[in-house]
Parts: structure tokens; sequence; C-alpha cells
């Protein structure tokens, strides 16, 4: 904002210094203010929690170069899992940009067959356009990737049903991957 500029009081956006429940107890491992919270959890599960209020094209980026980082670091423990667990709580998610929606699909489709064992995207009730278009994800996931997308409303619940077990206190999330993920990035910023 430049100087002498009045931000709506509406439009201001603090990140949160905590992760919201049932993700409040986790010890943290990272944070990206844009996107959110992240945890890697065995056997094999990437858990998010967003702060964004809209799910622009950078918000999605940022989001999957995490899961690229994450197939690319962990393969090992994610193929002997079967594929990599996805817990998104996207409950902060009002609003989607539909490139963005586009980019999500491009870059789900430049990963391997089968790298998700599991995907739940918790949504906000009240976000009935969002849990729209995650259906419609779904479709295009269990039709072109052979995975499924399910999507939720209560994240206490889901999570607890799910039986994801915290990150040890001190684990770190990887910091560390093979030079694939720069392919596997390079394709996905192909144009379609």
């Amino acid at each position: 904002m430049f100087a002498g500029a009045r931000a709506e009081p509406a439009r201001l956006f603090v990140p949160p210094t905590a992760p919201e429940p049932p993700f409040a107890e986790w010890p943290l491992q990272r944070f990206d203010p844009l996107v959110g919270f992240y945890w890697y959890a065995s056997p094999a599960v990437l858990v998010s929690q967003t702060v964004a209020v809209h799910g622009s094209l950078e918000v999605i980026e940022r989001n999957n170069d995490v899961v690229d980082f994450i197939l690319d670091a962990k393969a090992d423990d994610i193929r002997s899992a079967g594929g990599l667990f996805v817990f998104n709580d996207w409950r902060s998610v009002k609003s989607y940009d539909q490139d963005a929606r586009a980019r999500q699909r491009v870059r789900m489709r430049a990963r391997p067959s089968g790298y998700a064992r599991r995907t739940v995207i918790v949504v906000n009730p009240a976000s009935r356009l969002l849990r729209m278009a995650v259906e419609a994800a779904n479709l295009f996931a269990t039709l072109t990737l052979r995975s499924r997308i399910e999507v939720e409303l209560d994240a206490a619940r889901t999570f607890a049903r799910a039986g994801i077990e915290p990150p040890r206190k001190g684990a770190l999330f990887p910091v560390e991957a093979r030079s694939s993920t720069r392919d596997r990035h390079a394709l996905a910023h192909r144009t379609e």
C-alpha cells in the first residue's frame, strides 16, 4: 500500500499466529503467509490449513509447489504407503479465480497417476461455490488420475475419522528434495 492510502478495515489481513483447531496443538512445521500451515506426518501424510480467503492463481501455485516438493522429498515413504494422503483444511477460502481452478487441474495432471492414495478437502459449509468446484475437481481426478477427492464440511470429525496422528514434537518439515522436483515443476508450468 502506498503512503497516505487508507485501507478498509474489512480488507486488512493479519495472518494467524497459530493454526485453528483441530491443528491448534500440533507443533508448527511450515508456514507460508500467503497459503497457510503445512505438516508432514507418517505414514506419508501432507496436512495443510489455509489462511487464504481467496483462491488466487498464486495461492494454487504455491500450494502445488509444496505438494510436488513432498512428492519428491518423501518419494520412498510415499511409495511404501501406496501414495500420499493429502488432507487440506480450506475452510478459510471463500472464493476462487477460474484460472486458478484450471491451473489446479494442470498441476494434478502433471503428476503420476495414483500419486495420492487419498485426498480430503474440508470446506466451509457456507462456501457452496467452493464445494461445487471441489466436487468438479473430484470428477476430473476420478476420470483422469484414478484418484478421488473427498469433500468434507467438518474438519475435526473428518480428521478424527482419518486417524492421522500429529507429527512428533520437534519433527521438521522436509527440507531437501531430489532434482526431479525441478523436472516435475517445469512440466507443470507448461500451458494446456
